[in-house]
């Protein structure tokens, strides 16, 4: 959680989160180890902070949905009132996985977003600065199907990859975001591996 925290604040999820990952993950069938993955969430919900949308917060959500709405963009509720709280509260960085929405922030305009978001892609590039390569490779593909950009990224289909080809893989992934989002992605946020 160290890597993650940020002048001592721990990372938050929406407290909704709590409910609808674990329903998640009851439902997928695809996991090799479901257990594993439900004691993680566990661990994970046992050290984040819980957030809730204020009313601001939620009209502020909803106006950013009407507006991708309006454009055929696609920008869920749960991405709509975060970034409603990163901008309401003036927290220094959202990480998430929806890459739509990240582009749906772009293409709407949403100026004061900029350089606030990161993508998971730029999270493990991050990580793997402080973890060994292998450890979080054998830990990605463990669950391979969970994530198949990751899966592709730390070359699961393979038996040996180097970190400078998981970073290249990352990098990949994150640059064709940043090309289709223009400024919205944080910068500076990559692994140092040569």
């Amino acid at each position: 959680m160290a890597l993650t925290t940020i002048d001592d604040v721990a990372p938050s999820l929406l407290s909704i989160a709590r409910f609808t990952l674990r329903s998640r993950l009851s439902r997928n069938c695809h996991l090799t180890d479901p257990e594993a993955a439900v004691d993680a969430l566990e661990e994970l919900l046992a050290h984040v902070q819980l957030l809730e949308p204020t009313a601001d917060e939620i009209e502020m959500a909803a106006e950013l949905e009407e507006l991708a709405t309006n454009k055929a963009l696609e920008f869920d509720m749960g991405e709509s009132q975060l970034v409603a709280i990163l901008l309401k509260r003036g927290c220094p960085l959202l990480i998430t996985g929806d890459k739509r929405a990240i582009i749906a922030m772009a293409e709407i305009g949403l100026v004061d977003a900029e350089g606030k978001l990161a993508c998971v892609e730029q999270l493990f590039a991050y990580i793997l600065d402080t973890i060994p390569h292998m450890d979080v490779r054998r830990r990605i593909c463990a669950e391979a199907t969970a994530d198949k950009a990751l899966t592709a990224c730390f070359a699961c289909a393979t038996s040996i990859v180097t970190a400078k080809d998981i970073v290249a893989g990352l990098d990949s992934y994150t640059n064709d975001l940043r090309r289709r989002s223009g400024a919205m992605l944080v910068t500076g946020l990559r692994a140092k591996i040569p």
